[in-house]
């Protein structure tokens, strides 16, 4: 390539000043060195990937990068006009506002301020969109423009997704539950309509049974054929959305009586008994339907739901309805979670709860790098309980606080024993729950739990969930800020099921991603995971971020895992959750495979 297609050889004559030529990071260096050293610049401007002009006074290009010459289309210098032209940006930009007029401000802002960094669209020479940052810096000694321009298309398409995901469900794309609630408050706080609108929870059985017998993957394309189904059969009026599992809602708008609901629930089962084929497996269809009245039954659009639920499953266990309205007495929910309340205060006096360990294992080099600690409940007379079975019971009791703190000093303890035995790296991470978290104590709680066991603070990792980071409040920040300060790290746990956003990923310091089971087991064969996980990882790399991809089963997806950049891994492949005694065991005789190729 000629030195003249990057650098204006008038640019040499005489003494080039301070002028400043933004290096990759978008760090300014000086340009009159690199002027006098025009093969040393010219290589560094072939090689740089950086899309990288210097403007002079007149706007005149004086040097550019390859990667400039490649945006803009042009073989050489002269070729560069303003980024504002019509060859290398769109008429418009996203703010609508004229891209000449909107570039012109931009520069004088920069003259005016020094530097300025914003988000400019660009127009590829195949007439693509380019979403890009942009760091105008002004010399003012010489009158130079530094522009650098950092390509960030694929960053700005990973957030949308995660923006889609944090209101659609990943597997139907139907809107979720969250845009459901949002959608029932706003039909809730109508005062032009007097009619009511009814809250439909519809379930098909035997998913589970299906999913179990048929993968997972088939399992996912029953729900999306079952949305479709209903999507196509619903009358004009109806919204739908999916929940969790085989779980759909319903919103039908201007229901004037619990008649009307009732009608609308016998129109829904009409659609049980519709047979799905998926390969050469028939689906039969069996509904089961709850539902509920707003405002009727409640002005609350979260209780709403639960009545509905509460309906659907009483309609459940009776085989000779297939729907059921919500009526008051359906209270035996709430029995049961005030009868489990009471046991996990027993439980909390007698010691009947213990931590299992899940290892976690460095994708590269196989080595066990940590693990997490699960909490059990052994229940006189049921036996081994897991989490998900009491952990919504202790929330709604009040007993999450002093179970999460068991958790954390016990986790704590092990930890330090792990370190005597001889394994001093090992890190242990130990889930917090939103509701603990919002007791103001739940910053000393985990400060005084290393205190007590001596455990450094580098070896805790907090597992955190995605609502909790985003309330707003003093109080979360000056537990995270206290945590941060200590060395404490934290983790964002089952990235991407929830609200994912970048704007709590910015404003928080944050040191690890943890990718969702749900995403991993079918990664290899589900086009759509296989997006979502790239998706997340590659907003972790530019955000300089760790990851562990959770529910890795087999060595398949830990070598794909580990190709795309994931660090560490956990799951059934490496070994199941343990308790303490059988863990140190298995520490001392596990010996690493081959690491993902």
């Amino acid at each position: 390539m000629k030195k003249s297609s990057l650098l204006d050889d008038s640019a040499l004559a005489g003494d080039a000043g301070a002028a400043c030529l933004p290096s990759e990071t978008g760090q300014p260096a000086q340009l009159n060195h690199w002027l006098r050293n025009s093969k040393q610049l010219d290589r560094f401007l072939e090689s740089t990937r950086l899309a990288i002009v210097v403007f002079a006074a007149d706007m005149r290009c004086i040097c550019a990068s390859q990667a400039a010459l490649e945006l803009f289309g042009a073989s050489r210098l002269q070729d560069i006009s303003s980024p504002a032209s019509a060859e290398c940006s769109s008429p418009l930009q996203p703010d609508d506002q004229p891209s000449g007029q909107k570039w012109q401000q931009l520069v004088m802002q920069a003259r005016e301020q020094g530097s300025l960094v914003f988000e400019w669209e660009f127009l590829r020479t195949d007439g693509t969109p380019l979403s890009a940052r942009v760091n105008l810096t002004h010399s003012a000694d010489d009158d130079i423009i530094h522009c650098s321009i950092d390509d960030i298309t694929d960053l700005k398409l990973a957030q949308s997704r995660l923006e889609f995901l944090a209101y659609h469900d990943p597997v139907t794309s139907l809107p979720n539950r969250h845009l459901a609630l949002e959608h029932l408050n706003q039909q809730l706080d109508r005062q032009d309509s007097p009619a009511g609108v009814g809250v439909i929870s519809l379930e098909f059985v035997n998913f589970s049974g299906f999913n179990d017998a048929y993968g997972h993957s088939m399992g996912d394309r029953l729900l999306k054929q079952v949305a479709a189904y209903l999507s196509c059969s619903l009358p004009p009026g109806f919204r739908l959305y999916r929940m969790n599992g085989a779980e759909y809602l319903l919103l039908a708008s201007d229901l004037d009586s619990h008649a009307g609901l009732a009608s609308a629930c016998q129109l829904l089962a009409y659609l049980s008994g519709h047979r799905i084929q998926i390969e050469d497996v028939d689906f039969h269809l069996d509904f089961r339907i709850g539902a509920s009245l707003g405002p009727d039954d409640s002005l609350d659009a979260a209780k709403l739901l639960r009545q509905a639920s509460l309906a659907r499953d009483h309609a459940r266990r009776d085989d000779a309805r297939l729907f059921r309205l919500y009526e008051p007495q359906m209270n035996d929910e709430l029995l049961r979670f005030i009868q489990t309340g009471h046991a996990l205060r027993s439980a909390l006096e007698q010691q009947q709860f213990e931590l299992h360990y899940q290892p976690q294992v460095d994708l590269v080099t196989g080595a066990v790098v940590g693990a997490e600690a699960l909490i059990r409940w052994h229940r006189p007379g049921i036996g081994l309980v897991s989490p998900g079975e009491f952990i919504g019971a202790a929330e709604e009791t009040g007993l999450i606080r002093p179970i999460g703190r068991w958790a954390l000093r016990e986790a704590c303890r092990q930890a330090v024993q792990w370190i005597d035995a001889g394994w001093p790296g090992l890190k242990i991470a130990v889930n917090l729950s939103a509701v603990q978290f919002r007791h103001e104590s739940v910053k000393w709680d985990v400060l005084d739990a290393l205190a007590e066991s001596g455990l450094p603070a580098g070896l805790l990792e907090l597992e955190l969930t995605e609502s909790l980071l985003l309330a707003d409040g003093n109080q979360v920040a000056s537990s995270l800020s206290s945590w941060k300060a200590a060395g404490i790290q934290l983790a964002i746990d089952d990235f991407g099921t929830g609200y994912s956003s970048l704007s709590y990923l910015k404003r928080l310091a944050v040191d690890k991603l943890k990718i969702d089971r749900s995403f991993i087991h079918d990664f290899l064969t589900d086009s759509q995971d296989r997006s979502i996980v790239k998706a997340i990882l590659q907003m972790a790399r530019s955000l300089r971020l760790s990851t562990v991809a959770e529910g890795i089963e087999s060595i398949e997806v830990a070598r794909h895992l580990r190709q795309l950049g994931c660090q560490v891994g956990q799951g059934f492949l490496y070994a199941r959750p343990m308790p303490a005694d059988e863990f140190l065991p298995w520490l001392r005789q596990y010996r690493p495979g081959a690491p993902a190729q």
